[in-house]
């Protein structure tokens, strides 16, 4: 019964900061054309149809949507960063946006739910975010001809910045260090065969979380 109640109540604010997020959304206006989106749409190879939104408020950069991708940038973004850092950051966006990688914090999401008791899971979700934007870090350079010094540079600014990129450029110090780390080291190989661990254990456990249910409700009978 409490991991019932425990989990309903996760899936309520899953669902209450979809809903908000929406609703926010809906009352951005379109972004003017930047020719550093239109290269990193080239740069990125991403085949999606994003959208680029101009948010009221300072300090936010994100990606957004399952279906319907769309970019968010802040209102003081054109005049804070220049054609570079805007290359820069749209491109990890879009690498985000190709990878489908909405879907996967949303597996991740409900896995985290669903098995709020387990903090082994809770860890190895913690582990998969992070590694996300370390394989997205790697995508980027290499579709991107971006250099780790350039590109290290560019989350060095944005974090004294303050500005919370959803995914490129947010998380604590330490989730910092942890990614420059990685931006330098030769081979990428790593990061994504972390990215596809994680994700085979997410997948893994809503499997498991299904199979239980099951054969609870065959005992109950």
């Amino acid at each position: 019964m409490l991991w019932l109640v425990v989990a309903a109540a996760a899936f309520l604010s899953l669902f209450v900061r979809h809903v908000s997020a929406a609703r926010a959304l809906a009352r951005m206006r379109r972004a003017g054309p930047d020719p550093a989106f239109a290269s990193a749409v080239e740069a990125s190879g991403c085949n999606r149809s994003v959208t680029l939104l101009l948010a009221k408020e300072d300090g936010l950069v994100a990606s957004w949507g399952l279906f319907r991708p769309v970019i968010i940038v802040p209102a003081d973004f054109m005049e804070t960063y220049g054609e570079r850092e805007r290359y820069c950051m749209y491109l990890h966006e879009l690498v985000h946006i190709q990878g489908r990688d909405s879907w996967k914090k949303l597996i991740a999401a409900i896995t985290k739910a669903l098995f709020w008791f387990n903090p082994g899971v809770l860890h190895a979700l913690g582990r998969y975010g992070n590694h996300l934007e370390i394989a997205c870090d790697r995508k980027v350079m290499a579709a991107g001809d971006v250099s780790a010094d350039e590109y290290a540079g560019r989350i060095g600014r944005t974090r004294r910045a303050g500005n919370g990129l959803m995914s490129g450029f947010s998380g604590d110090c330490n989730d910092v260090i942890r990614r420059l780390r990685y931006v330098y080291r030769d081979s990428a190989l790593q990061s994504f065969a972390r990215e596809r661990l994680w994700t085979a254990v997410c997948v893994a456990g809503l499997a498991a979380c299904f199979l239980v249910s099951l054969g609870s409700r065959d005992v109950l009978r």
